[in-house]
């Protein structure tokens, strides 16, 4: 068995077990929606922003997003499953992290990939053994590969492998993945583990 293997069986395992410690980076309309139905699903989540401000809201409690229950975040906090921080140095004890930052449209009309080249750029400095980083943002296809890929590999010195390549490199130190865009996703409900 190589260590590729083991780093991916032994996150499966804690996945399955509701075990595996998730973060989202960034906490607008998409990751703490998304945040918060993993969490309510069992599992200990973070939500990271660099907005301070809003992470101090999230962390009382507050209702930042309208269309949410007024308690929501509330219980979620107090269930202890789940949090908000700034800073990135937590990912160091996370299993997967989910990247849900904005992609908004240059005046080109071209996406504007900066939210996402930044969040690359402060995982890739807390990247270890074992994790899986997944791009959830609204990217064209193949941005994993050619945008986030390459600031990890910059990292680390060496290549980063998608869990979809049926050979792992025994060297690998993390994976990474990506999911089509999907509206109002993580509003679904949760049933043995998966989303309806």
């Amino acid at each position: 068995m190589t260590n590729a293997f083991s780093l991916f069986s032994t996150l499966k395992d804690r996945i399955s077990s509701r075990q595996a410690r998730i973060a989202t980076v960034g906490l607008g309309y998409v990751g703490l929606p998304l945040a918060l139905t993993i969490s309510e699903a069992g599992f200990p989540t973070t939500g990271i922003d660099l907005n301070r401000s809003r992470v101090d809201a999230i962390n009382a409690g507050a209702r930042v997003i309208s269309y949410f229950a007024e308690d929501r975040i509330a219980t979620a906090i107090a269930g202890g499953k789940f949090g908000a921080t700034a800073d990135f140095a937590v990912l160091q004890e996370i299993d997967v992290v989910l990247i849900c930052v904005p992609t908004p449209l240059s005046p080109a009309r071209e996406p504007d990939l900066s939210y996402v080249i930044r969040a690359a750029e402060g995982i890739a400095k807390w990247l270890r053994p074992g994790q899986l980083v997944v791009l959830e943002s609204t990217v064209w296809p193949g941005a994993t590969a050619t945008v986030v890929k390459p600031i990890f590999a910059d990292k680390v010195g060496y290549p980063i492998e998608n869990t979809s390549q049926k050979q792992k490199n025994a060297r690998t130190p993390a994976m990474t993945s990506s999911t089509p865009s999907r509206s109002r996703r993580s509003s679904a409900p949760m049933t043995r583990g998966r989303a309806s």
